[in-house]
């Protein structure tokens, strides 16, 4: 028998571990409070760039976080709040800004991440329709100093296995490629391997090939806890949204043979259980 698996999110990341799990063979259900694909995965630029591996917490984050607060347009902005949550997260993201942490982080995610071209031409390969852009990334500095700090940045990744073709850019060969770039610019690093995609079109199109090999897509059904027995998550806990979540309907193929994971209701609301969970 199939092994059953539940996967918590209908983004990006968890649409495609639901696809990786149906190839090995399991029975998938994915859920999620909202639409398929609302989430992170909706408001993001839509770059694939294993090149930018590195996790945020590092040196660098503590000044950028400083220099936001206060600052809605600042590319990270924390706006402080009386919130003991909101306290011990920051804490803890201190805590891991270190450059020890971080290396240990881009070790774990260069793992991932270098090998995600090869894996979206399986995907694509199995049918899944979606234009993946590979014309690489251009990240322009305005100083010298600054474009040196970009060039080492971005060179880490290459140390963790993951193929990159980076080349350094003067200021007037950035110009060259893009007319659009001012004076301003003293140069800049041009990532080669790294491309873009809609990451709209990429959800929607991971929705109907995870359907179309027997998944079900539970839209608009918020997991709400786990049932644990013996030691292990046995059930995900799930309800309707909230007035304040997105409503769509379920996407279901039980036409393409037996059912997801077995379905019921007990007193802490409807158990779908499985043999696995998936956080996504």
């Amino acid at each position: 028998m199939a092994a059953q698996v539940v996967v918590a999110g209908a983004g990006a990341v968890g649409l495609s571990c639901a696809y990786f799990l149906q190839r090995a063979g399991c029975e998938v259900t994915v859920l999620d409070a909202g639409r398929v694909g609302d989430g992170a995965s909706w408001g993001n630029a839509g770059w694939v760039s294993p090149s930018l591996s590195a996790p945020i917490p590092g040196p660098a984050a503590v000044v950028t976080a400083l220099r936001s607060v206060g600052k809605p347009d600042s590319p990270l902005w924390l706006a402080p709040r009386p919130d003991p949550a909101f306290a011990l997260w920051g804490l803890s993201f201190l805590r891991h800004c270190t450059r020890a942490s971080n290396e240990r982080g881009l070790a774990a995610t260069a793992l991932l991440s270098k090998d995600a071209f090869r894996f979206y031409d399986v995907m694509r390969a199995d049918g899944l329709a979606v234009d993946l852009e590979r014309r690489g990334l251009l990240f322009i500095a305005r100083s010298a100093a600054e474009l040196d700090a970009e060039l080492a940045e971005l060179s880490r990744a290459a140390s963790h296995g993951v193929a990159a073709g980076i080349t350094r850019l003067s200021g007037d060969e950035c110009r060259d490629r893009q007319p659009v770039i001012g004076p301003d610019v003293a140069g800049g690093v041009f990532v080669e391997s790294d491309g873009h995609l809609d990451p709209r079109q990429l959800t929607a199109a991971l929705a109907a090939l995870v359907t179309s090999r027997g998944g079900t897509i539970r839209a608009g059904t918020a997991v709400r806890g786990f049932a644990v027995r013996d030691g292990r998550v046995t059930a995900a806990i799930v309800g309707q949204h909230s007035a304040g979540q997105h409503s769509a309907g379920q996407h279901s193929a039980g036409q393409h043979g037996a059912g997801p994971a077995t379905a019921s209701r007990g007193s802490g609301g409807e158990e779908i259980t499985a043999d696995s969970v998936v956080i996504a």
